[in-house]
């Protein structure tokens, strides 16, 4: 905490909102989807902490159960990344030959398709729950993200030590679990510390255009944002600023923390400050 300040801030900020999301049942005054006839569209006030919808539904229960669907969707996405990318940077970059030429070219595929416009049908094709949108987010980003790695692997493999170890009778499995994925993980924490805020966005994008999460059982920051934040932004700003607010401060928060650890983990940085 006294070395990395807005780390330690980052990792509250995030222990909080995962502890919101965990119990959310227990703290939320209402359930999210009960809808209050008399108390459509009021402002924050003692009964309603952040106001209500134009239903009648409880600000504040809503955003609670809509980290739930941000913080898995986001889990999800950055263990396939880290899986995704780190298989096929890693590999691409020692193999060589025409497995590095078949990812790289479908790398450029990806990368050459705007990420909504790949995104839409994917999520058609695969369904609409946590898992199946957060495993399509994971393999799209994965497979971008495996060209940094490729390129950092690159240079751990130019290095003499792993030519004193293809020398000695090393194995292939040992170089690359001994050598060269210890040099290259600094690296990939900072990816899956960029990347969930990149998924988070990316959900929250997918609620706002009616292509996320099934609403009917579950409740998003950015369906909040597409049914009552664009329509009464003007006037009724709290069911704006609230899903906007929460999306942003763990976006941050996960940026931050990021940093913080790759600053702990790397030795170049090691002893630093």
């Amino acid at each position: 905490m006294r070395t990395q300040p807005l780390g330690s801030a980052a990792i509250i900020v995030l222990v909080v909102v995962a502890l919101a999301a965990v119990f959310a049942g227990q703290l939320a005054p209402y359930p999210p989807f009960q809808n209050h006839p008399d108390s459509e569209l009021l402002g924050p006030n003692g009964t309603y902490w952040l106001g209500t919808d134009r239903f009648g539904r409880d600000t504040l229960s809503r955003t609670l159960y809509g980290a739930r669907v941000s913080l898995q969707v986001g889990v999800v996405a950055t263990i396939v990344v880290v899986i995704v990318s780190m298989t096929l940077g890693v590999t691409s970059a020692y193999l060589g030959g025409v497995w590095d030429y078949v990812v790289g070219r479908c790398i450029d595929v990806v990368q050459a398709i705007p990420f909504l416009v790949l995104l839409l049908p994917m999520t058609i094709i695969f369904g609409r729950g946590l898992y199946s949108i957060g495993m399509v987010l994971g393999v799209l980003i994965g497979l971008v993200a495996s060209r940094v790695l490729r390129a950092a692997a690159m240079n751990v493999i130019a290095q003499p030590y792993i030519e004193v170890a293809q020398s000695t009778g090393a194995t292939h499995m040992r170089i690359l679990l001994r050598h060269i994925i210890p040099n290259v993980a600094p690296l990939v924490i900072v990816i899956a510390s960029i990347n969930i805020g990149v998924v988070i966005i990316a959900e929250a994008s997918l609620s706002f255009l009616g292509y996320g999460v099934d609403q009917t059982t579950n409740v998003s920051w950015g369906a909040m944002l597409s049914a009552d934040g664009r329509r009464h932004m003007v006037t009724q700003p709290w069911l704006f600023v609230v899903p906007v607010v929460s999306i942003a401060l763990v976006i941050f928060s996960i940026n931050m923390f990021g940093d913080a650890l790759r600053d702990k983990l790397d030795p170049r940085l090691r002893g630093t400050r």
